[in-house]
C-alpha cells in the first residue's frame, strides 16, 4: 500500500493505491460504513500476525468510527473485520508474543470496554472482556459490582474488583497503554 485516500466527512469510501495504481476501493456498500475524515488516523500493522500488512483506520473525533482491513492473500484485496461503531472496535493494541489482539473503546463518558481476542482459522475469537465503570452502582445495566469486571467469552464474571493491581497480566499493561489507571 502506498497511498490511502480518506475523503472528508460525509463520504464513506476509502481508495487504496499501490505503485500509482488503484488497488481497491472500499465503500459503505461493502457491509457497512467506512471510517473516514473527522480526525481518523491510519495505522499499518500486521493485525492478524500472518506476515502481511493490514490497515486500521480510526477512531475519528466521535470515538465511534473505526475500520480494520485485513489483507486476504487468496483474494489479493483487503477485507473488513468487525463492525463500525462497535465500542470494542474503536482502538486496537497488538500483543505479538501471545498473538492477542486487544480492542477497546468507550460506550459512554464513564464506561469503557476492552476485549482480548485471538485469531483462529482466520476469525477473531473473543477470550475475555474487561468492563470499567466509574461508579458500579450507577451503571446497573452493565451488571457489574465493582469498577473493574473481567468476563469470559460466555459473559461469566471471572473477577470483579476496585483494585487495578488485582487484574491478571496483561490487563494492567493494556490499561497503561489506553490511559491512566483511573480510566474511564
Amino acid at each position: 500500500v502506498s497511498h490511502l485516500n480518506l475523503p472528508n466527512a460525509g463520504n464513506t469510501s476509502v481508495t487504496i493505491t499501490y505503485d500509482g495504481q488503484q488497488l481497491q476501493t472500499i465503500t459503505d456498500a461493502d457491509d457497512g460504513l467506512v471510517a473516514t475524515g473527522d480526525g481518523s488516523s491510519v495505522h499499518f500493522m500486521d493485525a492478524n500476525f500472518d506476515g502481511y500488512v493490514d490497515i486500521f483506520i480510526g477512531p475519528g473525533e466521535s470515538r465511534t468510527y473505526s475500520t480494520l482491513l485485513l489483507w486476504d492473500v487468496a483474494a489479493k484485496q483487503f477485507k473488513r473485520v468487525g463492525k463500525l461503531g462497535d465500542p470494542s472496535n474503536q482502538n486496537i493494541m497488538l500483543y505479538p508474543s501471545k498473538k492477542y489482539l486487544f480492542e477497546g473503546g468507550s460506550s459512554s463518558w464513564c464506561s469503557d470496554f476492552f476485549t482480548r481476542s485471538i485469531w483462529e482459522a482466520g476469525d477473531l475469537k473473543k477470550i475475555e472482556e474487561l468492563v470499567i465503570v466509574s461508579d458500579a452502582e450507577q451503571y446497573g445495566e452493565y451488571e457489574v459490582k465493582n469498577k473493574y469486571t473481567l468476563r469470559d467469552s460466555q459473559q461469566e464474571d471471572i473477577l470483579s474488583t476496585d483494585d487495578i493491581s488485582s487484574l491478571p497480566s496483561p490487563w494492567k499493561s493494556v490499561l497503561d497503554r489506553y490511559g491512566s489507571e483511573d480510566t474511564p
